[in-house]
């Protein structure tokens, strides 16, 4: 894969293709980006949250014609996935011939080296292998968050249970904090993806002895007397 032959000539269609806005090409870019993080091979997976903000898409309806439309003028082939779990899957069309190609056309990425690097760029396969399985966008696109927790999300319950343990933390509240975040698909507002779920739990056992105190200051004990009390001393 030629880096500069391959902008140079998406260069010059885009500037001939008067079908474009600066959606479209904010949207390719940011594709192109993460194609070059995952070392140009012949299709990866995206998430669409990660390539509405790179690309600076603010509006979901604006990314899906954008991206449809790219997809349908031949910059780009886009295959999206029904199932939240798994990643939609993208190929970049190729614009110039080159011996190059070849070795483009046998690209596919590897998903099993991501863990193996620590920075940003060097989370990518070490070496392009071949791979049919449609993986989860979790294990193979979303390397800022792999960088800082490795999973979006606890695998099970007893690993929130385990977590709570070590912090000295009430084991009915690693229960609450489990169910609450697995019902609404460990997300936060409905639209966030919960990125640090060992941070998040922190954040709720405060909010939850935050509560706690606010209870016992809107119900004092008024029953309370004085433990050195002489009961010998006359009334």
């Amino acid at each position: 894969m030629n880096y500069i032959k391959h902008l140079t000539a998406i260069f010059y269609r885009f500037n001939e293709d008067s079908r474009l806005n600066p959606s479209h090409v904010s949207i390719y870019y940011a594709l192109f980006h993460y194609w070059n993080v995952f070392r140009f091979c012949k299709q990866f997976y995206i998430q669409r949250q990660e390539i509405m903000e790179a690309s600076k898409v603010g509006s979901l309806s604006t990314y899906h014609k954008c991206i449809r439309e790219l997809s349908d003028w031949n910059y780009i082939l886009y295959m999206p996935s029904k199932n939240p779990l798994k990643g939609s899957q993208v190929k970049i069309s190729i614009f110039w011939t080159s011996d190059e190609q070849a070795e483009y056309e046998h690209s596919i990425c590897s998903v099993n080296d991501l863990d193996k690097f620590e920075t940003f760029l060097e989370q990518v396969a070490e070496e392009s292998g071949k791979s049919s399985e449609i993986a989860p966008v979790y294990e193979i696109n979303n390397i800022k968050h792999i960088k800082q927790n490795k999973t979006y999300w606890p695998k099970s319950e007893l690993e929130v249970l385990n977590f709570f343990k070590k912090n000295g933390w009430p084991d009915n509240e690693a229960s609450k904090f489990y169910l609450h975040y697995e019902a609404v698909g460990w997300k936060i507002n409905r639209n966030t993806q919960v990125v640090n779920w060992q941070a998040l739990a922190k954040r709720w056992i405060k909010k939850a002895e935050e509560i706690q105190q606010n209870i016992k200051s809107k119900n004092p004990d008024h029953l309370k007397i004085k433990k050195n009390k002489n009961y010998g001393e006359p009334l």
